[in-house]
């Protein structure tokens, strides 16, 4: 972007340039069962194309290589089902760079929607007859890293063949958008909600 302010009438006038960041991503996963137990981890590499297109007069963000590293287990039973799931991401920082850039200010975008996390889910199902069964789940997802916590509820009740009936709920706890934290969670903090429902199949 590039951009003047005209301070005497208080007005402000932004050019934007569309930018595509090509990237390329090598992986690997690795998954091993025994019994109702199952773990898995995770590597992926994320290196994005660092040529630059643009004048100097362009303010414009610059994307780190990132490796990202994932891992979690998972226990099943009849009728519960319990999961422990864990993120790191290492570099992936977005800075920015040009004119009208400074280092004590956030970028104005993100790459990834937090780089540290932890969750722990619970989900379970009941079946009263062939047709009607309930089904639940709950999560709690936190991050020291990036301050934040998150709590998702989500039930379903099916009635019929053709009829169901649902409700979720979530809570958001997260603390400031700061230069060294940049989360999704935490730019939309105000977002706990609650809905209820109902689907009726054709």
């Amino acid at each position: 972007y590039d951009g003047i302010l005209d301070i005497s009438i208080d007005r402000g006038v932004i050019d934007l340039q569309p930018q595509v960041v090509y990237h390329s991503l090598t992986g690997g996963d690795l998954t091993y069962k025994i019994g109702n137990v199952k773990l898995g981890a995770s590597l992926i590499q994320d290196h994005p194309n660092s040529q630059n297109t643009f004048e100097a007069k362009w303010t414009r963000p610059v994307f780190e290589d990132a490796l990202l590293a994932m891992g979690f287990i998972d226990i099943e039973t009849r009728f519960v089902d319990l999961s422990y799931q864990r993120l790191d991401i290492s570099g992936g920082k977005v800075t920015e760079v040009g004119p009208l850039s400074d280092p004590k200010r956030r970028p104005l975008m993100t790459r990834y929607p937090f780089r540290q996390a932890n969750e722990f889910a619970i989900g379970g199902h009941v079946s009263f007859s062939k047709f009607r069964r309930l089904t639940g789940s709950m999560s709690y997802t936190q991050s020291d890293q990036n301050d934040f916590s998150m709590h998702k509820f989500h039930a379903r009740v099916k009635l019929s063949k053709l009829w169901n009936v649902y409700s979720e709920m979530q809570l958001i706890n997260a603390g400031s958008l700061t230069v060294d934290n940049q989360n999704d969670i935490a730019q939309y903090a105000n977002n706990d909600r609650f809905l209820i429902g109902a689907s009726y199949v054709f």
